[in-house]
């Protein structure tokens, strides 16, 4: 996805190398921009991102955020998300399930990247350009685009066992999990152990010191491009 390719046969044999380590190079940087402690790094929170409520993994998120890294790397568009992230985030895990339909309609998770991209692009746009975070969801499925969207009730007002499923179980723990997870200062996203920074809430230039006073927990990103 990252190097373009759509299909392995158009590849020609790479005598000398270079041509691999473009592509790497390529991945990389997606994959730091993804979640990583490198400078760049958006810190995307893989729950959030990349998981269903009951932990399963949504392979066609994974590539649909692929290929927003790409539109975001063509369009300049990473200080326009930090604006809005903290909303964008909260609606694409309360309509977690959407990916899937999304998926569904376009016959595979590979196949549906774009338009989950699309989908992803269209929440951004709309909270940028002022709508509220509860509107959002109903100007997107009034959308020719998405018409085909149907949101869930709640599924879990039919359930007549006492019993407590799998799904249910891992479900309430990332709830709570959620609910203790630490927030950008800068941004208001989620964090991940995996991608904080320690920030000088007073920048050293302008004379901040490195006392706890003066620190706080950012993503990379929101400390090194944004900050400053």
């Amino acid at each position: 996805i990252v190097n373009n390719v759509n299909n392995e046969k158009d590849l020609t044999e790479d005598l000398t190398g270079e041509k691999t380590i473009q592509f790497l190079n390529t991945c990389r940087k997606i994959a730091r921009r993804i979640n990583s402690n490198h400078a760049s790094s958006l810190g995307l929170h893989p729950i959030i991102y990349f998981y269903t409520p009951g932990v399963r993994h949504k392979t066609g998120a994974f590539y649909a955020v692929v290929a927003l890294m790409l539109h975001f790397e063509a369009n300049n568009y990473f200080e326009k998300f930090i604006k809005i992230r903290s909303d964008f985030e909260a609606i694409i895990w309360q309509y977690e399930y959407l990916i899937q339909q999304i998926v569904q309609k376009k016959r595979s998770a590979v196949d549906g990247a774009k338009y989950t991209r699309d989908y992803y692009i269209i929440i951004i746009n709309e909270l940028l350009a002022g709508t509220e975070k509860n509107l959002v969801m109903k100007k997107i499925i009034a959308d020719a685009s998405f018409n085909y969207l149907t949101l869930k009730p709640n599924i879990n007002s039919n359930i007549t066992n006492k019993e407590f499923s799998r799904e249910n179980k891992s479900a309430a723990f990332i709830r709570e999990a959620l609910s203790g997870v630490p927030k950008c200062k800068i941004c208001g996203g989620y964090l991940h152990i995996n991608s904080i920074s320690i920030d000088h809430i007073t920048r050293k230039e302008d004379g901040g010191l490195g006392t706890l006073d003066n620190a706080q927990l950012t993503h990379p990103f929101c400390n090194t491009t944004i900050k400053n």
